[in-house]
């Protein structure tokens, strides 16, 4: 769903803009309760840096992720190559493992009571097979005019 599928339909929108708002309020609250302070958005070397080569995040050899504390603890370690690979390229799996992990990173935010209802619907829509994801009705005019039904 990284295209513009999610607006197809009002409840799916409802639960992604959910999900994504519970996001960002779980990682701008771990800020905050951090004062904000550099360790936990950049590096060590960044933290002393000038050289804007020393923030360049998405170049395929950036590997320190592990070495930024806010992505520590969200558990977004991987390399730059191999994110990009997962989204450009599709290069992941999306089995019954990867399913429960997430469920348990969802269910394991601090803010999980106050966006549960987007959070859980989210990992029953992303986790129902594909065959029905591609085909319910993507019309406009049925799914945001007409109320069609939705999927989940």
């Amino acid at each position: 769903m990284l295209s513009g599928e999610w607006l197809t339909h009002p409840e799916m929108a409802k639960i992604v803009v959910g999900t994504v708002k519970a996001i960002a309020h779980e990682f701008f609250k771990v800020l905050d309760e951090s004062d904000y302070k550099h360790a936990m958005i950049m590096t060590k070397k960044q933290q002393s840096s000038n050289n804007y080569d020393d923030f360049y995040f998405f170049r395929d050899d950036f590997c320190y992720w592990k070495n930024i504390e806010i992505m520590r603890a969200f558990g977004a370690t991987e390399n730059s190559k191999a994110m990009r690979a997962i989204l450009d390229k599709n290069e992941i799996e999306f089995n019954k493992p990867f399913f429960t992990a997430l469920k348990k990173k969802l269910r394991g935010l601090s803010i999980y009571n106050d966006y549960s209802e987007y959070l859980d619907k989210f990992v029953e829509l992303v986790s129902l097979p594909n065959k029905i994801l591609s085909g319910r009705d993507k019309e406009l005019k049925h799914s945001w005019i007409k109320n069609s039904e939705f999927i989940l």
